[in-house]
């Protein structure tokens, strides 16, 4: 089991509490589906030893595109010369990693399989499907104490902003501060390997 520990400049002090490590099973595979209005990616996992059962994902994009002004000049040594056609500057490349939070869990089901989990949608006519897209999904086998509180946060982070929304709030993870004058802590420790 391992637990942080952290200690700031101010001397303020910080624990988590002991987590075990669950491992994470292989990805079965990445697929992706469309309708009329998104591309949607989607995750398939099981793990039959029964032992986990809830998962994290994140990812990394990286698209193709066009640029949306064409570069006909350049600078050399203070003076501007027309580019060569071999020289246009016209194709870019963009990475971006996962910002929401994407968790699953078969807690609920006869059997430990996730199937067609959605990882990410893309909406009809983005400028990540003009010319080549790639993802690459990274997953992570989590405790139910961290599936609880990713949950939460999700639901309080996400979703806000309509009239039924849950109202924004403090999540409480498993950091604790060490003594009572020190600042309250937020954020969740936990341990496993990723696939």
């Amino acid at each position: 089991q391992y637990r942080i520990h952290i200690r700031t400049r101010s001397g303020n002090e910080y624990q988590s509490d002991l987590m075990g490590v669950y491992p994470t099973p292989p990805i079965d595979s990445v697929t992706w589906v469309t309708d009329d209005e998104n591309l949607a990616i989607r995750v398939n996992t099981h793990d039959f030893s029964t032992r986990t059962k809830n998962f994290r994902w994140t990812f990394e994009e990286t698209w193709n595109y066009h640029a949306a002004v064409l570069s006909q000049f350049k600078v050399v040594e203070g003076r501007y010369y027309a580019r060569e056609p071999n020289e246009m500057m016209f194709y870019c490349w963009k990475t971006q990693p996962s910002t929401n939070i994407v968790i699953g869990s078969s807690n609920r089901l006869s059997e430990n399989i996730i199937s067609q989990a959605p990882v990410q949608h893309i909406p009809k006519g983005s400028v990540k499907l003009s010319m080549k897209y790639s993802i690459l999904v990274i997953q992570r086998g989590i405790s139910d104490e961290e599936f609880t509180y990713l949950e939460q946060l999700k639901k309080t982070t996400e979703s806000v902003g309509g009239l039924f929304d849950p109202q924004p709030s403090q999540v409480p993870g498993n950091i604790r501060r060490m003594d009572s004058g020190s600042p309250l802590a937020i954020g969740f420790f936990g341990v496993g390997n990723t696939v």
